[in-house]
Formats: structure tokens, sequence, C-alpha cells
């Protein structure tokens, strides 16, 4: 399984057979403190996106995203994409992970329930697997927030202008404070 999650991430970070709604997801390992990558399916419902952990709250991206406080990055279509990634309420994961389950057809084994069950079915199982709400989180020029590794000087894009009808905006980020940007 880590080898598969490995090779998605791969192949979804150089943006070839990109399916619309994958991305991977970089956050900063609980443990040894490197970035880990792994390929996720994105839910969208009214207006917002998602991550659902299909595996359960055990996941391994699911304990380092706790314990990066939410802060992560997103690569979708050749940009990375700072992000906080919010817990969603039990109460409401539902709708969501109604829809994740349209969307992400791999995952249907893991939640072992149909995506035309109906919304109680998914009342059941949503203590079970965490949702996460994207959220964009800019940073100061002069911060390394959403850098993840050092000494990397880049300008980013923040935004979807798929999902939100506006371009995103760019923004210098300098990993290393005595570096000027651009260089």
């Amino acid at each position: 399984m880590r080898l598969w999650n490995r090779l998605d991430a791969k192949v979804y970070a150089a943006g070839v057979l990109l399916p619309a709604r994958t991305a991977v997801l970089r956050v900063r390992g609980r443990r040894s403190g490197r970035i880990t990558e792994v390929a996720v399916a994105i839910a969208d419902l009214d207006g917002a996106e998602f991550l659902v952990s299909m595996l359960g709250r055990d996941a391994n991206w699911v304990r380092n995203v706790d314990a990066a406080g939410g802060s992560a990055v997103l690569r979708r279509r050749g940009l990375e994409i700072p992000v906080q990634l919010e817990r969603v309420p039990i109460h409401e994961r539902a709708p969501i992970l109604r829809r994740y389950v349209a969307v992400a057809p791999g995952a249907r084994p893991h939640l072992r329930v149909k995506p035309t069950a109906p919304l109680a079915d998914f009342r059941r199982i949503a203590a079970d697997h965490p949702v996460f709400r994207i959220l964009e989180r800019s940073t100061p020029p002069d911060s390394s927030g959403p850098c993840l590794e050092d000494g990397e000087d880049s300008v980013r894009r923040l935004g979807f202008r798929h999902r939100h009808g506006r371009a995103p905006s760019t923004e210098v980020t300098r990993c290393r404070p005595d570096t000027p940007p651009g260089r």
C-alpha cells in the first residue's frame, strides 16, 4: 500500500494523468520531521472542499496533520497551495462523506457505503472517518510558513481559480529570511 501511495503521489505531483479531484498532500512527519507526501482525493460540497480519511483516524497523514496543527501544502495542477486543514465536527460529516464516496470510488470498499445510501448510513460511520475542510492559508513574505524545504525561495500562486471564479494571487515566500526574494 505504501508503495502504491508513493507512486500515486509522484504521478499526481508531476501533473501526469491528473484526475480533477486529486492532489498531493505534503505535511511534516510527526516523528521524523521530514515532509511526507500522500495522494488524496478532494470532495467538494456547497462551494467548499474537503479531505477525508478513508482509512480512519489512525491513518498516518491524519496524525501528521493533527501534529502540524492543520498546516499543510496541497500540490494541485502544478501549484503548491499552503492550506490550513480544519477538522469538521462529526455531526456535519455525513453529507461530505456521501460526496466523497461519489467522487472517490476507490474509497468505497473502506467506507463500506454506496453513494446512493441514505444519509443515516453516513451518519453511522462519521465518527470513524476524519474530515478536514480545506482553507487557504496566506503567509507574510518574510515568514517560513508554507516553505517545506530549507533554503528554498519560491513564488507560489494561491487560490483556486476554477472553484471560486477568481485568478490566484501571487506571493513571494522566503524560507531563509536573510535571502532577498527572487534569488
